[in-house]
């Protein structure tokens, strides 16, 4: 589908300026039913405000909402 620019760029604009991570898209499983994902995290920094990772959840859920 055409959500992976959006998902690249919420995910970017996130490590730029946020501590959270919040994220919903569709995804096509590989027997072709379309499903959407929900990601929730907290971005890490070092002492310079540098992010250095990511720790949360990926989950399946419903719709867009």
């Amino acid at each position: 589908l055409e959500d992976r620019g959006t998902v690249m760029a919420s995910i970017d604009q996130s490590v730029a300026d946020q501590a959270s991570v919040n994220i919903r898209h569709r995804v096509v499983w590989a027997n072709g039913t379309l499903h959407w994902l929900a990601w929730t995290g907290r971005i890490y920094r070092d002492a310079k405000g540098t992010a250095t990772r990511v720790l949360g959840v990926v989950h399946e859920t419903k719709g867009p909402s």
